[in-house]
């Protein structure tokens, strides 16, 4: 009796044979009637031994908790109620809090995008004046003028860009699209957007690509190229030194899908592994590279367009050595396109590929044999066969070596193949 007149909660007693309310306390009888409509739900409880409930009295919310035991030799159920009106209200409260904070969110997204858009129609108009600008005939001076402000437009344009992107995707209206395109074409066009940078900054710029990439996928091409492009552009602006290589690998390939890899590597600064996971946090800049420009916002960007097409992006880096970025995606095959490619006889006729990179000196001579064509790197000047054609390929960034050549010309037993 002292223990259910001290505790906490309501508290009674009911018989089961007849609902009778034998013990009630204090708290209990705050809410006249209550222990009565209790005793008159223990009808609607027979056959179970314990439960949960809840009751509305006068606009009072009671959550009711029952277990069956004895008291005085008696079958009888102790019921427990507490009064929840207060936390219900609390709940209301905050889920009118966060309709209203998304209300206002999403009038937030829906001005960025509006301004970002009506931002990028006059800058438009800037950036294409200032290319006509530059046709005209301007002394050096105004030339660098000219320049600086071509740079800070376009980084205006993208940093407006990235704002729009970012107010898309918080507001579902980011869609994305599945279409034919050629993967291959698409790598080239990457190469062909930043082969200057590339080359204005001494990098080696180039791709290896699976000899087992299909020629048509279905997918967002758009969406694809920008991760690629941002990737390419920063393995490009945070490398002094070096090289840029965009690798496209076939991880798994059947009748249906393909397995791909995107990767980005080059021979940069390098990230820190604290910093690493924080890369695709929004607005965030590593602290060595705040003085490049940019807001923080194409990384999460990126990951972002990656998750909505079903992909994954990480990052593997070490200071000083460089940084390598990998997008991991599936996609489905054009209709028709071949998984199997019909094999080819070995042509007569062997070369020796000769690149500045061994990787890439590789990667030509994996598609030439994969075209049936009996190729070695030129870089095995001890071997004694003769070759009848020597495919030399040397990067836009370097300088022409004819040395390489000469060197596979001088090969002993050689008969002076041609350079191609």
């Amino acid at each position: 009796r002292v223990i259910i007149d001290t505790a906490p909660t309501g508290l009674c007693v009911v018989r089961r044979s007849d609902g009778k309310v034998l013990i009630e306390n204090q708290r209990a009888q705050q809410w006249p009637g209550t222990a009565r409509l209790v005793a008159a739900m223990a009808g609607q409880h027979d056959g179970v031994e314990n439960g949960e409930s809840h009751l509305e009295i006068e606009g009072r919310h009671l959550q009711i908790g029952f277990v069956s035991t004895r008291y005085q030799a008696e079958d009888v159920r102790l019921y427990a109620f507490n009064d929840i009106t207060r936390h219900i209200e609390d709940a209301q409260a905050l889920e009118e809090a966060r309709h209203a904070a998304d209300t206002a969110n999403e009038a937030k997204t829906l001005f960025l995008a509006t301004m970002s858009h009506e931002i990028r129609t006059p800058l438009y108009g800037v950036l294409g004046t200032l290319e006509l600008l530059g046709l005209t005939d301007l002394d050096p001076h105004q030339k660098t003028y000219l320049h600086t402000i071509q740079r800070s437009s376009a980084t205006l344009f993208q940093l407006i860009s990235d704002v729009l992107d970012v107010s898309k995707i918080e507001s579902g209206q980011m869609a994305i699209e599945a279409v034919d395109f050629c993967p291959l074409d698409m790598l080239e066009d990457t190469l062909h957007t930043y082969a200057a940078f590339a080359q204005r900054k001494g990098l080696q710029l180039y791709s290896c690509i699976d000899p087992r990439l299909p020629d048509c996928l279905m997918g967002d091409p758009m969406r694809i190229r920008q991760i690629l492009n941002n990737l390419v552009s920063n393995a490009i602006k945070f490398t002094d030194i070096g090289r840029v290589v965009i690798r496209a690998r076939v991880m798994a390939l059947d009748a249906e899908h393909v397995d791909l890899e995107w990767q980005v590597t080059d021979s940069g600064v390098g990230i820190p592994e604290a910093q690493q996971a924080k890369l695709f946090d929004l607005f965030y800049q590593a602290p060595d590279t705040a003085s490049e420009g940019g807001a923080g916002l194409g990384l999460p960007i990126c990951r972002w367009l990656a998750q909505m097409m079903d992909g994954e992006i990480r990052v593997v880096s070490e200071p000083g050595l460089g940084s390598s970025f990998t997008l991991k995606m599936r996609l489905p095959l054009c209709c028709g396109t071949l998984t199997n490619l019909p094999l080819i006889e070995p042509s007569p006729t062997p070369v020796y590929v000769q690149a500045p990179v061994r990787e890439l000196a590789q990667s030509m001579s994996d598609w030439l044999n994969r075209l049936g064509i009996a190729a070695a790197l030129a870089a095995t000047t001890q071997e004694k066969d003769s070759r009848h054609a020597v495919l030399v390929d040397l990067l836009p960034s370097e300088p022409a070596k004819p040395w390489g050549g000469q060197r596979v010309l001088c090969l002993p037993g050689a008969h002076s193949p041609p350079l191609h």
